[in-house]
């Protein structure tokens, strides 16, 4: 009898567990408030009838460079006071779709940047590195960005994390100034915050296995 009042509070223990388990994986589920990708356009068809793909997702480059100011905030890590305006320009169709193909998603800005060459007459004056504070309202506080930069002399775009994202802003450090395109990385399916609970569920299950064993080895 005392054999099998231990088989039952094992069973129920388990079940508990995989009561609670269950529910926490439900409430885990992956967001459907992604940001929606630019849908691409069709495959551009040859002279002999095949299709071939372009990798082309809409782009408009007016609207990716309008509504965004940049600071030059840093020269070579020293803060500069007061700060000076960056230059900034739209890019062309064919450098936005540059920054696609090495792998930018959900773009929401896209910009030619340049230091101001006239400031009080001094031109540029940075050795290794330059920092931009970025304004623009599509930047929000905690949002992942991956900045694709294409540096001067060079077809390889580059992959920058930025200093810091806040709201209305994004600060970046670069080598040199150039084509520049912040693209989101899209919102996370979460599937790294219920795995915790797999450890948690088995050290449950481990307890009351233990409670239970030695509840029978004491009542014997």
């Amino acid at each position: 009898m005392k054999i099998k009042k231990l088989l039952v509070g094992v069973v129920a223990s388990v079940l508990v567990v995989a009561s609670v388990a269950t529910t926490a994986f439900a409430a885990q589920s992956p967001s459907t408030d992604k940001t929606p990708t630019p849908t691409p356009k069709p495959a551009a068809t040859s002279s002999s009838g095949s299709s071939t793909s372009t990798k082309t997702q809409d782009i408009n480059p007016d609207v990716l460079a309008s509504n965004i100011s940049g600071d030059v905030i840093k020269y070579d890590g020293v803060d500069l006071d007061p700060t000076i305006p960056a230059d900034l320009a739209k890019l062309t169709k064919d450098i936005i779709q540059g920054a696609i193909n090495a792998g930018a998603k959900n773009i929401i800005k896209a910009v030619d940047a340049e230091d101001s060459t006239n400031h009080d007459g001094k031109g540029v004056n940075y050795q290794d590195t330059i920092t931009v504070k970025f304004h623009s309202s599509a930047f929000k506080a905690g949002m992942k960005i991956t900045v694709f930069h294409l540096p001067e002399d060079t077809k390889q775009w580059e992959k920058i994390t930025p200093d810091s994202v806040t709201d209305g802003e994004c600060i970046v450090t670069f080598n040199n100034l150039s084509p520049v395109v912040f693209a989101t990385e899209g919102t996370s399916d979460k599937t790294g915050e219920t795995a915790p609970i797999l450890p948690i569920a088995a050290a449950i299950c481990l307890a009351g296995v233990v409670f239970f064993g030695a509840k029978f080895r004491f009542a014997k």
